[in-house]
């Protein structure tokens, strides 16, 4: 008994011509979806925009004055301050880079975008949710852990406290009563107080979660024999170590004043990382 054979059983050529052009036209459909979803974002993107300068602009009260402004101001120290910014971005992606390596190796031109991306978030919308923005972002595209990427952004925000500490301390130790001293003894001990508090909880918590976290793999490792997990627990115990000189250093800042010991712990921890991500880097390129 012989079949007929159907449209889709019979080669391209041998088709009818209606199905060839049907196949053609949803080809087509596909492609286009992609370019009428672009279109929808950027149509988005403008409204929100025009949404947000409408808001920024209604709370200008003398807009002649602002103009009387625009006109008089000196637009060549744009380019300079426009390309010191992009640099201060630029090296903030490359901290972010080495602070990933021991998670994934990400390319610091793709980190500067993301960057670029959480910095906008942050001018539009309170609670800094760029750094939120950012965790998830890095997560979507490198398929790596949004918690662990939120992790580094949270080192990242020790580090820049325990800067501004350093600043404060020297600007306290050196102007003296000569520059505003009732500001300085009023600033200092509670930017001290506060950024102490939070970083001797989350440095505390850390040294407790990651000392369990490490005995248990390194536990598992010897009974299992597993190399791997071995290393993972190791990488553990550093990191307990690293947020105990971090909790050291905040312990002596806010018992006996030595306002250098926690920018010298957070000295103490970059060079451990950095030395971690070379030694990373070179695993890698070996």
């Amino acid at each position: 008994m012989s079949e007929t054979p159907t449209a889709m059983s019979q080669p391209p050529s041998e088709r009818p011509e209606d199905d060839r052009l049907s196949v053609e036209e949803e080809i087509a459909e596909e492609s286009a979806a992609p370019r009428r979803a672009g279109r929808w974002r950027w149509l988005i993107g403008i409204v929100v925009s025009v949404f947000f300068l409408w808001v920024a602009f209604r709370q200008v009260s003398d807009v002649g004055h602002l103009a009387e402004a625009l006109g008089s101001a000196n637009y060549l120290w744009l380019a300079p301050a426009v390309a010191l910014y992009l640099l201060g971005l630029l090296v903030r992606s490359l901290r972010w880079h080495i602070l990933l390596l021991p998670i994934a190796r990400i390319p610091t031109a793709s980190l500067f975008g993301i960057l670029s991306i959480g910095f906008l978030v942050n001018n539009v919308l309170p609670a800094r949710l760029g750094e939120i923005a950012r965790a998830i972002l890095v997560g979507r595209r490198h398929g790596i852990s949004r918690s662990a990427a939120l992790a580094t952004i949270v080192v990242e925000r020790i580090f820049d406290g325990v800067v501004m500490l350093l600043f404060l301390g020297v600007a306290s130790a050196t102007a003296g009563a000569r520059v505003a001293p009732d500001w300085l003894e009023v600033l200092v001990p509670l930017t001290a107080a506060a950024f102490g508090g939070a970083g001797i909880a989350l440095s505390g918590t850390s040294v407790v979660v990651l000392s369990i976290l490490a005995w248990v793999k390194l536990r598992l490792a010897r009974r299992l024999d597993s190399g791997a997990l071995r290393g993972d627990g190791i990488l553990s115990a550093a990191g307990a170590a690293l947020a105990a000189a971090a909790l050291l250093g905040l312990l002596l800042a806010e018992a006996f004043d030595w306002w250098w010991a926690d920018p010298t712990a957070a000295l103490i921890i970059a060079i451990a990382l950095a030395s971690e991500g070379v030694r990373a880097r070179a695993a890698a390129a070996s």
